[in-house]
């Protein structure tokens, strides 16, 4: 059962995913892609992670993405937990992993409201 969730974080887009890549440390980290250039930052990263709960393995893919110099946008995406082709049911796995990313941003005190 997919999950997304996107903000606004006020702080610059490298020291926003310098940030998430500390505190996201205990999740294993698939892949990561980042472009940088001029004026633009974006950075492509793809977690993995068993959850018992829903007898499975989830994928989390976060996009980091400059909006100006002091604004970034985040958005974070869970989905492959459901177990079995018939039931799109996860017990909430899917939503636990899609918004841990965004409370560890939120702990930090940057979103916009």
């Amino acid at each position: 059962m997919p999950a997304t969730y996107e903000i606004v974080v006020r702080a610059g887009a490298k020291e926003v995913q310098e940030y998430l890549d500390d505190r996201l440390s205990h999740i294993e980290r698939v892949s990561q892609d980042i472009f940088e250039g001029k004026e633009k930052f974006i950075a492509v990263t793809l977690y993995e992670q068993y959850f018992f709960r829903a007898k499975n393995r989830a994928a989390l893919m976060v996009i980091v993405e400059s909006q100006g110099p002091a604004e970034t946008r985040v958005k974070s995406v869970s989905c492959g937990s459901s177990e079995g082709i018939l039931f799109n049911f996860d017990w909430g796995a899917a939503d636990a992993f899609a918004s841990e990313p965004i409370k560890v941003l939120q702990e930090r005190d940057q979103i916009e409201e």
